[in-house]
């Protein structure tokens, strides 16, 4: 929706919304989780699997005005 809207010309603020952090919620109910925000981030998410632990949420947080590729 962001970039749609972008691409139309209208201000894409309109297509955020504001989500919960799923990975305390994830902690709070006994699992393990790790909040994505770069794609450095997944090699942790990768250690995380090497080491079993499970059951595993991973909250990706992207910037919706972000291209695929960049930083």
């Amino acid at each position: 929706e962001y970039l749609k809207l972008q691409q139309y010309g209208v201000d894409p603020k309109h297509s955020l919304l504001s989500w919960p952090e799923f990975g305390e919620l994830a902690v709070a109910m006994g699992a393990h989780a790790r909040t994505v925000r770069r794609a450095d981030d997944f090699a942790a998410v990768g250690a995380d699997i090497a080491e079993s632990k499970f059951p595993l949420v991973v909250d990706v947080k992207c910037d919706p005005s972000t291209q695929l590729g960049e930083e």
